[in-house]
């Protein structure tokens, strides 16, 4: 019963790989599907052709026991991600926030933002319409299979929802999450004439996310940053908080958490 369920759940994961990978968002993490979904199947015809027995046993045991732990560890975190987010909806954040920082993701050929970038548009768009007096960074460069920056495609965007452009901040060169709101701290000082950590910022970003923009903005001398999260489409939540595990293991195992 085991083979064949591991059989089945690493066809899924390929599948789904695939899934990812035809929408194509500039990275290649996609490929990690294929190579859980390639183990679990190899694993899987390994029971039922009677090979996994010839393992040495602590061989055998330490794979187990290391799968089980890594699954656990995905779950429990992935749940507590979500449980942060779940309280960072755009209608509590604080009514005296001085900018809002959006930060990018993929741009489509047509030069409209993706489904990820437009949930967080519309998050921030929800706080905006209501506050007139934040102004708000759109932040993120130019990835290689993308027409223009993010951030001009998320202020075209914002402009077309009845945003003036003197409220918009842009920030174009930034690749990476910690880029975006290193260079935005600049954008929002140079803009201000006032030291970020006097300022009242809100970071927006997905619910998956918001986590660990929120404590690297915190990192980087913002200590009262908001996150606001905007929402996802279910499909693409377990590529999405899988991705999101390995980034916050990676943050803070260098100290950026």
């Amino acid at each position: 019963m085991l083979a064949i369920s591991l059989i089945i759940c690493g066809a899924a994961c390929i599948l789904y790989g695939v899934s990812i990978m035809l929408v194509w968002s500039g990275t290649a993490f996609f490929a990690l599907w294929y190579l859980m979904g390639a183990a679990a199947v190899a694993a899987g015809i390994a029971m039922r052709l009677g090979l996994w027995q010839h393992l040495p046993a602590a061989l055998a045991r330490g794979i187990g026991i290391a799968s089980l732990v890594a699954l656990a560890g995905v779950v429990s975190l992935s749940i507590f991600l979500m449980g942060v987010a779940a309280t960072c909806d755009p209608n509590e954040a604080p009514d005296d926030l001085d900018y809002l920082v959006v930060l990018g993701a993929q741009v489509y050929g047509n030069k409209e933002p993706s489904v990820v970038l437009r949930f967080r548009l519309d998050a921030a768009l929800s706080y905006l319409k209501g506050h007139e007096g934040c102004k708000v960074v759109v932040s993120g460069g130019r990835g290689p299979n993308e027409p223009i920056t993010e951030a001009e495609c998320m202020a075209t965007y914002l402009e077309r929802q009845g945003i003036p452009p003197e409220r918009i901040v842009r920030e174009g060169a930034s690749t990476s999450t910690m880029q975006n709101l290193a260079l935005s701290k600049e954008k929002m000082e140079q803009d201000s004439g006032t030291d970020v950590s006097q300022l009242r910022v809100g970071v927006v970003t997905n619910n998956f996310h918001v986590f660990r923009a929120t404590r690297i903005a915190q990192r980087l001398g913002m200590p009262g940053a908001t996150g606001i999260s905007g929402s996802m489409d279910p499909w693409y939540v377990p590529n999405n908080l899988l991705r999101e595990c390995l980034g916050v293991a990676k943050d803070a195992l260098l100290g950026r958490l």
